[in-house]
């Protein structure tokens, strides 16, 4: 990693778990709710005390419902140190979870080129009209690698949380990065046979926040 969470500020650390390029604007940055500021890319949230993050440009909780709502319903009594998950970084931002987003040279940005007369999509930027570069977490102006939703893992391959009732279904590329969370705990509410409720809950030096599960994978697929 260009960077790791352990220098970061809570105000980095929170850029890390926000959606900059989310289609739902209210993901793309943290937001304010009551002395906390959390970020969230709709499969995890954080949330930092208001009191450690100095951001003027923070902006009112955008949802129907306060996700604060959330954390007061889970059960944190399950949180159990995690260790160091290793899993393949991300081939398109090495690992920093951002990338620079700069105007293609070879298409002038339009994704495609004339040639003889006929239109081609641009090879060298996948048709996107920008060439991506690896870029840092912390860096003003880059953006979040969409390849790897900024986890820094490739996406693929779940890890199964045991709990005493049933397994909870995780994207590893997601615990991968939790794992790399300075005094990170992570824990699973035990529940009644396929609750849709459960969720993984997780505390690190600064925070904590909350992982939603995945759909369990066919036999084939695990």
């Amino acid at each position: 990693m260009n960077s790791t969470p352990n220098t970061m500020t809570p105000g980095q650390l929170l850029e890390l778990f926000a959606s900059p390029n989310d289609l739902r604007r209210q993901l793309r940055k943290p937001w304010r709710e009551g002395d906390h500021v959390f970020a969230a890319n709709g499969h995890w949230v954080v949330r930092v005390p208001l009191a450690e993050v100095d951001r003027p440009d923070l902006i009112p909780d955008p949802t129907g419902m306060p996700v604060g709502a959330r954390f007061a319903l889970a059960d944190w009594s399950q949180l159990k140190p995690m260790g160091l998950l290793e899993h393949a970084i991300c081939d398109t931002c090495d690992g920093a979870g951002r990338v620079f987003q700069k105007t293609c040279e070879s298409c002038k940005g339009q994704g495609e080129f004339t040639h003889f007369g006929q239109q081609y999509e641009c090879q060298l930027c996948d048709a996107s009209g920008y060439a991506q570069h690896i870029g840092t977490a912390a860096h003003p102006t880059d953006a979040q690698c969409d390849c790897c939703r900024g986890t820094g893992f490739e996406l693929n391959g779940l890890v199964m949380h045991i709990t005493p009732f049933r397994g909870a279904w995780f994207q590893k590329a997601y615990l991968a990065r939790l794992s790399r969370l300075p005094g990170i705990e992570f824990g699973v509410k035990p529940t009644r046979p396929y609750d849709p409720e459960v969720v993984g809950t997780f505390r690190f030096d600064g925070g904590d926040g909350l992982l939603m599960p995945c759909r369990a994978p066919h036999e084939s697929e695990a």
